[in-house]
């Protein structure tokens, strides 16, 4: 069996690359990349992000827009500009009701035996509207740190 051959692009193909992930001429598309690198963000700092109702209100502003064209007589024409608002009011913690905080343990081998470590603290969130369901995984060096910066108590 031949493995795969890789050949490394040429300047002339790099300049005319296109981004199949995001597509980068589709607004939508435009929207979806920033949206996911902010939640990106969000998740590495441990905290909530309410993705689908941030979707659900571009959606809905896009809809809105299109209806308004087609009531107009007009069609899609180029690029819309579409403002929901400041994204990051989606991973305020005011959007969210914390239902459960829980430790996570995972098995770890010790000397060839199966024992259980903890691995991290698991936060279960709810939007406050739409009622969606968020979990947010802190590992547990990050937890015991927060809160040691917070002055409480690790030990569970």
């Amino acid at each position: 069996m031949v493995d795969a051959i890789i050949i490394p692009a040429s300047e002339n193909q790099k300049k005319n690359f296109v981004d199949v992930m995001y597509g980068e001429k589709d607004f939508k598309q435009k929207f979806k990349k920033s949206l996911d690198t902010l939640e990106k963000e969000y998740t590495a700092k441990h905290k909530p992000f309410a993705y689908v109702l941030a979707k659900q209100d571009f959606d809905d502003a896009v809809r809105k827009i299109e209806m308004e064209l087609q009531r107009q007589g007009k069609g899609l024409q180029g690029e819309l500009k579409i403002d929901i608002g400041d994204l990051h009011k989606y991973g305020e913690l005011s959007q969210f009701e914390l239902l459960d905080t829980k430790p996570i343990d995972e098995m770890v081998i010790i000397s060839g035996t199966k024992v259980p470590q903890r691995a991290y603290m698991r936060h279960e969130y709810r939007t406050k509207r739409g009622n969606y369901g968020v979990t947010v995984d802190m590992p547990w060096y990050a937890y015991q740190e927060k809160m040691k910066t917070d002055g409480k108590n690790t030990k569970t």
